[in-house]
């Protein structure tokens, strides 16, 4: 029997039986979740893309790039680019810089001392010949062929010398620190409690970047895991968002992790990982750029790349400082940006129903309505005819979220896209 007769058939036993209670409202019946209303359709919004970035300000972000600007000119003329540019309307944004420090606390100290009465005097060296990193020990270095020289000065001439060799001609070698207590390494520290939204905020985001303090060493774990926390916290209240990290740095990490002191650097890149894959399971992607001078970028390019894997984006963004940095940094933050583009929210009111059995239509500028194939994964999308995916599959266990075009699909620029049941 139809479903409208079914509907006459129940109305007139209820007028035969309940005379003047016919005009009671006849409840419909339900859909069965396994098919689809074919009276349902829908427009799909667009996701909207949160990104936390966290910028590395530390002291070597000043050195010069082959242009003859610093590295942090170049970050600041990308970002002005990046977030005045029409394309980033509606994206919304977090921002992040480290180290932080304690004001009250001295930056440097020498000869053991200068810290007191709140911290210790923590003598330091630079990773030579190769260069690359902050280090109290060879281990530390990102090139295995480097050895960590510790800094001091000739007590008589000033000039630089090792203070763990007797290399001063006049005066005795005077070991240079830091003082432990003035750089931040606390994640409560770094995470990020406001976001601003394109291209209203844009001008906020731009004073902080102008602003920012480039000065002191590079505790990255803090900084990306209150980076990572925060984003995760983000995603957790606003599930149909697409929430990703973005860790830019010219540096690996040189302090605020005890894994630099015991196992070096390579345990100190593993903890970044561990930080990545945790917000990889909330479903928050870490990407990681990276700015370096040719004789560094080969050590660090593993590094970063490890970390972007465990970040679910695969390998890092890296630019060489003998390239235009500013444009490559610019393309960085735009293939970030384009994450988002063409993924849709499945509509809330046709979550119960088996998507399998759903029509997913394009309207493209022309006005031009394209009915899109569904596959299974990105891997199965059709070069040419395109077509779309969900997040998950229909039928496992997590529940699909988001419709995703296909790249051919997606370079149609799509106006609307419409979601509708097959019968």
């Amino acid at each position: 029997m139809g479903a409208a007769l079914v509907i006459a058939g129940l109305a007139a036993s209820t007028v035969g039986a309940c005379g003047a209670r016919s005009e009671l409202p006849i409840p419909r019946p339900p859909v069965d979740p396994a098919t689809c209303d074919e009276n349902f359709s829908a427009t799909a919004e667009p996701v909207t893309l949160v990104v936390f970035m966290v910028f590395d300000t530390s002291g070597s972000m000043a050195e010069e790039t082959a242009a003859g600007n610093t590295k942090w000119d170049a970050v600041t003329e990308a970002m002005a680019a990046f977030l005045l540019d029409p394309e980033a309307a509606a994206l919304r944004v977090a921002l992040s810089f480290f180290p932080k420090h304690d004001l009250m606390v001295p930056a440097y100290c020498q000869g053991g001392w200068g810290c007191e009465p709140t911290s210790a005097c923590v003598p330091y060296g630079i990773c030579e010949p190769l260069g690359g990193g902050l280090c109290t020990q060879s281990s530390q270095c990102p090139d295995q062929g480097d050895q960590c020289e510790l800094m001091g000065y000739c007590s008589g001439t000033g000039d630089p010398c090792d203070p763990t060799e007797v290399d001063c001609e006049d005066g005795a070698c005077t070991s240079v620190g830091y003082c432990s207590n003035y750089t931040l390494c606390d994640t409560k520290d770094y995470l990020i409690p406001a976001l601003g939204t394109l291209p209203d905020d844009a001008q906020w985001a731009l004073t902080a970047i102008t602003t920012a303090n480039i000065d002191g060493f590079t505790p990255t774990l803090p900084a990306f895991a209150g980076a990572v926390s925060s984003a995760t916290a983000w995603r957790e209240n606003h599930d149909k968002d697409e929430v990703v990290v973005v860790l830019a740095t010219d540096g690996v990490p040189t302090l605020c992790d005890p894994a630099l002191q015991s196992g070096g650097l390579p345990a100190a890149i593993d903890n970044l990982d561990a930080v990545a894959a945790d917000g990889l399971d909330t479903g928050v992607r870490s990407f990681v750029i990276g700015v370096f001078a040719p004789p560094e970028e080969a050590a660090a390019t593993v590094y970063l790349d490890q970390i972007a894997d465990a970040g679910g984006t695969g390998s890092a963004f890296i630019v060489s400082t003998e390239q235009d940095v500013a444009a490559l940094l610019l393309e960085a933050f735009n293939a970030v940006r384009d994450v988002a583009i063409c993924e849709y929210q499945i509509p809330p009111e046709g979550m119960d129903f088996d998507l399998t059995r759903f029509r997913v239509t394009i309207t493209t500028i022309g006005g031009t309505a394209i009915e899109l194939e569904r596959h299974g994964s990105a891997a199965e999308c059709d070069p040419v005819t395109g077509g779309f995916y969900y997040d998950h599959d229909p039928s496992g266990p997590t529940p699909a979220t988001r419709i995703i075009l296909c790249p051919a699909s997606c370079a149609l620029e799509p106006m609307a896209l419409q979601v509708a049941c097959i019968p």
